[in-house]
């Protein structure tokens, strides 16, 4: 479908590519111009085990919002889902903050704790930490992790 994005006299499709072609500044020919430059430098990438690194979908989205500044401005604009487990995705600051302060939290076992807990939770395994790594970087056992994420708040 590269050609429906990036050649002037790409054919009728079930593919819209206005949609993507929009978060890109400029006319409609730099639009193209601009998408067939992201998909060359992308294919020159080297990726290996990227999934393996915990923060790989952070490095992405930092570097995502400087080559396409728009996209990430309309995504939190329209409160857009940023992932289809249907989590939203907290920056790393701002999740580094929010378990800073839950470890502070005194009332640990009251139903809105749990349900911060848990959201850190889904928040560390979307970015590819392993059950052991978030029980120890939220300081707790990991079957208090399995109990939070299996309870039904």
């Amino acid at each position: 479908s590269c050609g429906l994005y990036t050649a002037d006299d790409a054919p009728q499709a079930f593919v819209t590519p206005g949609f993507v072609l929009n978060l890109l500044s400029g006319d409609k020919s730099e639009k193209k111009e601009r998408y067939r430059h992201l998909l060359q430098h992308g294919g020159q990438l080297d990726i290996e085990e990227i999934m393996e690194e915990k923060d790989a979908i952070e490095r992405f989205r930092r570097a995502l919002s400087s080559k396409v500044p728009s996209l990430l401005k309309w995504i939190a604009k329209k409160k857009q889902r940023l992932s289809p487990s249907g989590i939203d995705m907290l920056d790393m600051d701002e999740l580094e903050r929010q378990i800073e302060a839950m470890k502070k939290t005194r009332f640990a076992n009251k139903p809105e704790s749990i349900k911060a807990k848990k959201f850190l939770i889904e928040q560390l395994i979307s970015r590819g930490y392993k059950r052991g790594e978030i029980a120890d970087r939220l300081e707790m056992s990991r079957k208090s992790v399995y109990n939070i994420l299996k309870s039904s708040l």
